[in-house]
């Protein structure tokens, strides 16, 4: 996301690792000047599930992260803070009109994890007068090759490197689960957007995109994509006739007015797609 926040006029983006405090002291000397008002940070370092559930990958504490991006914070003088969240917290398989302000449902360990998160951040950002922005995104998708290993558990790249490794995707559902699809370009817009509105101490919005798909559509997509530029003839194994339907639901975003066209964002899965079996086979 870092490339399409910096293509855009009028912003400048500077990139900021928490974890290391001698960084806090080189970015306070680069915002001399600046009014503080005018400087929002954005925390892209949200874990995904793979981080979450996995030993192997997690976070010692779900605080550890946020509480030196707070740190950072408050040496570098700034007020207003951006922090990515998942819809998973409203449940695995959502169903009928979600909105920022809909229930929470804590049915898995990753929802728990970003909760814990959001929690803490309602707590400190209200007590030390701060803004903070929680963005619920639904699926992100890209090509950038800075995040394709950490993505590979996650569609599209998944579904991609199978058919790269075996020419073949397996389903273990029926794939008739229904996602909400995003992708960065669309992510970092409406990013841009939440930066220039900021009205309350803390705020919960959901970040989407006008393309729902069903996962077996994806992999259908993806299928299709290698078979046409790989002159080949790839499998698609579905083994399971659940769930019998779809789930069916509608996302509200603070900006939903301003999204890309569901064709728009079906093609550019496509083209990501097709991105992604080219850099994954390279």
């Amino acid at each position: 996301m870092l490339k399409e926040l910096k293509s855009t006029e009028n912003c400048s983006v500077i990139d900021l690792d928490v974890l290391n405090p001698i960084n806090f002291i080189q970015i306070s000397k680069g915002l001399a000047g600046i009014d503080k008002e005018d400087i929002v940070v954005v925390n892209c370092a949200t874990p995904n599930e793979l981080r979450v559930v996995d030993p192997k990958h997690g976070d010692k504490s779900p605080l550890d992260s946020i509480k030196n991006l707070l740190l950072a914070i408050r040496y570098l003088g700034i007020r207003k803070l951006i922090h990515f969240s998942t819809l998973q917290v409203y449940g695995k398989e959502l169903s009928g009109n979600i909105y920022g302000s809909s229930a929470v449902n804590q049915d898995n360990p990753y929802a728990r994890f970003h909760l814990t998160i959001e929690n803490y951040l309602e707590v400190q950002t209200r007590s030390e007068g701060l803004q903070c922005k929680v963005l619920r995104a639904s699926n992100v998708f890209g090509s950038d090759p800075a995040n394709i290993s950490r993505r590979l558990n996650l569609v599209p790249a998944c579904f991609v490197e199978s058919l790269l490794s075996s020419q073949s995707i397996t389903l273990l559902s029926s794939g008739k689960q229904t996602r909400n699809f995003v992708s960065i370009t669309d992510l970092s817009t409406q990013v841009i957007l939440h930066a220039n509105s900021f009205s309350e101490s803390f705020e919960i919005d959901i970040c989407h995109s006008n393309y729902y798909a069903r996962i077996l559509d994806i992999a259908q997509t993806c299928k299709s994509v290698y078979d046409e530029t790989h002159s080949a003839v790839s499998k698609l194994d579905v083994r399971s006739e659940y769930p019998e339907f779809s789930n069916l639901f509608l996302l509200h975003g603070k900006f939903a007015s301003s999204l890309e066209s569901k064709i728009a964002v079906e093609s550019r899965m496509r083209d990501v797609i097709g991105d992604l079996f080219f850099k994954l086979k390279g």
